[in-house]
């Protein structure tokens, strides 16, 4: 009798290469299990192959300008070269700008077409930070606000306090005048 383990085990070793199987190994579920491992493998390393095929172009995307503008300054010194613009006592001085293309500035910097996720993403990762910069207080901005809080909350614990005082001021007055009232009534 055959176990549910001793098949994985054998499809598990047929995956390393292993071709002597058992003849009691030869049903119907170790060959149903073989083909779903060897799929499920053949799917896991066309993945990993598509992760090293985009990372490659990622990292080629990032250079691809400067490796442009580097191949077009270099045919620029071989045409001056070829056509023998260059004289002994002449010298000139090339000046090489790069400008933006129409769809960069419209969507603000960021070309409409693919440039890469890992560039997309470390252009997010920084407009985040800096939008981070802008909401958070630095140690000090904190102590500042502090401060003038703290100044603030005695201003107005100040000005409670003199009202208060002033209220039982007018009290003990208004008291005392009744008080005043009620015995000259009781006199009379």
């Amino acid at each position: 009798d055959i176990s549910a383990i001793d098949v994985m085990f054998s499809n598990y070793l047929m995956l390393l290469g292993e071709t002597d199987i058992p003849e009691s190994f030869t049903g119907g579920w170790i060959k149903v299990l073989f083909v779903l491992y060897t799929v499920f493998n053949l799917i896991v390393m066309l993945n990993l192959l598509i992760a090293i095929i985009g990372d490659t172009f990622d990292r080629v995307q990032d250079h691809s300008v400067q490796a442009r503008n580097a191949e077009l300054l270099l045919l620029i010194v071989e045409y001056q070269d070829l056509f023998g613009f260059t004289g002994k006592d002449q010298t000139y001085l090339y000046v090489f700008e790069t400008k933006k293309e129409d769809d960069e500035e419209e969507t603000g910097g960021m070309s409409l077409e693919w440039k890469g996720r890992m560039k997309e993403i470390s252009k997010l990762m920084n407009n985040l930070k800096l939008s981070l910069k802008e909401k958070l207080f630095t140690k000090q901005e904190m102590e500042e606000k502090m401060t003038e809080l703290r100044e603030q909350l005695a201003e107005q614990q100040k000005k409670t306090e003199d009202r208060f005082r002033d209220l039982r001021e007018e009290l003990q007055e208004q008291e005392g005048r009744q008080r005043t009232t009620l015995r000259n009534r009781i006199e009379k």
